[in-house]
């Protein structure tokens, strides 16, 4: 079976291909703003693209940037197909092409022998030698218009075999001694390859990494590896990347680490990479010990954004929001606001899936909860290799009621905003690791779903218990007594407004649904329900028989949303915070 084309092998990697529409999009990007911004600084003079300097005929800055094309170092550190490598081949000689004929136009010449140059200049590198091998097949083939012979030894000196995270410029056998780095270090680095447990503590050590070893993806090791190989202050960093890099909490560190390293010229937010199911960037950097607050970062090639915006924001996120209004609207929604983890304690349910699939360890002796597809699995109790095939294996949770399902329990499939519609039927006589204490269960309390686009929440008035995908948000002791502040709460998670910001603070527009995480969920800016009394009253008047023993009916949806606009001071915005559920 051909490795270049065999799923699990790639998956195993993280790799997946890279088209050669993107590799073009993203290579033509990177080489267009290095060059601009390296005009600008040698000679201050300000162009909008390549096309623009080769054309404006000044003949110094046209030799100049000529020379600065062939030297014009690119390295791909995980180099797959080699689309990178051709992308960048062709385009450095088109420019370079484009320049030599401008330069006659203008009587002077320059010899078109470039070509074994420009390639010289192209590195490769890639862990796997099956993948290097189809990759090297596939460079033979191509069309270089270059003597044959110089193919095969380039190969040889150019692109090898070897970990990218360990490279160093010995890594290659013609590069200089005296090297300065690579002027371009681009490709679409693996996303989630397998690291085993030995692997993830060393690279903690060697990046001096802090936070969780075992949420450790491959594609930031490469971000972090390249300060190593990139020249200073003139070196770029052009990758595609997760698109959760952006937003998630897993990432915070990463990004901080990239707004104080990097001055990001451009930051392209793409929809699905092929057979991946994930949204996806493009990032172009600047590696540089410069200023970065004040850079301009171009966004989807539209908008011009502060790097100090994403500087300030909560966690470093990496907002798509460009246009003003938008931006004063997330202001006044904060203002005069306290983090909800000011009123509410929020737990998961029990870890359990919707099914609730638990297993028997015959190590630890003891139920543990079912925890992947794979056939085999680590137990999360004693992290022994298990068999599936030879384990004891039931599931606790059912859709209807039977004589061992008895106990009700709410997955995120019972209920929606504000109504509980069902509930699913727990075997609660199993006991398993982790299972919650009771009390995260008390009601009053609200429900809210974790899989889910935005907040989506109901009041529960029946301790009813809740799977992993299920908070629950209970008041804090301090305002227990005021029990309208629960629904006063359920009010603003459910209103269109609070969908708007989460959406524009968290979300940042992926069109597939995310998991609403804790740590975003504390942070929602409410304003404070002992400051306003007269909305109290009104909300109070909206929800119908909240006695404990029914649940509270909601009137109508809008009313809420009109109230709460008001609360927050943007009924100006109205058409703007209307989001659909």
């Amino acid at each position: 079976m051909d490795p270049i084309k065999n799923s699990e092998f790639k998956k195993s990697l993280g790799a997946f291909n890279t088209p050669s529409s993107l590799a073009f999009e993203l290579t033509n990007r990177a080489i267009q703003q290095a060059i601009i911004v390296q005009m600008r600084r040698r000679f201050n003079v300000s162009h909008s693209s390549v096309e623009n300097i080769i054309n404006s005929g000044n003949t110094k800055v046209l030799e100049e940037l000529l020379s600065y094309i062939l030297s014009f170092t690119i390295l791909d550190g995980s180099v797959g197909q080699g689309e990178f490598i051709i992308t960048s081949y062709r385009l450095l000689l088109g420019i370079s092409d484009s320049i030599t004929q401008r330069l006659a136009e203008l009587g002077i010449n320059k010899t078109k022998n470039y070509r074994r140059k420009i390639l010289n200049n192209l590195y490769g590198m890639e862990i796997n030698s099956r993948t290097l091998l189809g990759c090297q097949e596939i460079l033979n083939g191509h069309s270089w218009d270059i003597d044959k012979e110089i193919i095969p030894k380039w190969m040889k000196n150019n692109l090898v075999i070897g970990n990218f995270l360990e490279s160093d410029f010995t890594s290659w056998k013609k590069i200089p001694e005296n090297f300065p780095g690579f002027d371009l270090i681009i490709g679409n680095p693996p996303w989630g390859s397998q690291l085993t447990k030995e692997e993830r503590a060393h690279y903690f050590k060697k990046f001096k990494l802090s936070g969780s070893r075992r949420n450790l993806n491959s594609f930031e090791l490469f971000v972090y590896q390249s300060t190593y190989l990139l020249r200073s202050n003139s070196g770029y960093l052009a990758l595609y990347l997760p698109k959760n890099l952006t937003r998630s909490n897993q990432y915070v560190n990463l990004r901080k680490f990239i707004l104080h390293n990097y001055r990001i010229k451009s930051l392209f937010f793409h929809d699905l990479f092929d057979h991946v199911t994930q949204e996806f960037i493009s990032i172009v950097a600047l590696f540089t010990d410069k200023i970065k607050s004040k850079n301009e970062i171009l966004v989807d090639n539209e908008e011009r954004i502060l790097q100090t915006v994403y500087m300030t924001n909560t966690d470093y996120i990496f907002t798509k929001i460009t246009d003003k209004t938008s931006f004063q609207v997330l202001e006044q929604i904060k203002k005069n606001t306290k983090g909800l983890e000011e009123y509410v304690t929020i737990q998961r349910g029990e870890e359990l899936s919707k099914k609730g699939g638990v297993m028997y360890c015959n190590f630890c002796t003891s139920w543990v909860p079912l925890s992947s597809r794979k056939p085999r699995v680590e137990c999360p109790q004693c992290h022994e290799i298990l068999d599936k095939s030879q384990l004891l294996i039931q599931f606790l949770i059912n859709p209807s009621k039977s004589s061992e399902h008895i106990t009700p329990i709410l997955t995120g499939d019972d209920f929606n905003h504000y109504y509980i519609k069902s509930t699913h039927f727990f075997n609660d006589t199993i006991e398993f690791k982790s299972k919650k204490n009771r009390n995260v269960y008390k009601s009053p309390k609200i429900v809210l779903q974790k899989i889910k686009q935005f907040p989506c929440a109901a009041i529960d008035l029946n301790n009813t218990l809740t799977t992993q995908n299920v908070y629950n948000l209970r008041l804090k002791e301090q305002w227990r007594k005021k029990p309208i502040y629960l629904y006063y709460i359920l009010a603003i998670l459910n209103s269109s407004l609070m969908h708007w910001y989460y959406e524009n603070q968290f979300n940042l527009g992926s069109k597939y649904t995310n998991a609403i995480s804790i740590k975003n969920l504390k942070r929602l800016p409410i304003r404070p329900p002992e400051d306003n009394e007269k909305i109290l009253g009104t909300i109070e008047t909206q929800f119908k028989n909240s006695h404990p023993s029914t649940q509270p009916r909601i009137m109508q949806k809008d009313e809420i949303d009109d109230l709460i606009l008001e609360l927050y001071e943007c009924s100006s915005y109205k058409e703007l915070l209307l989001v659909s559920d």
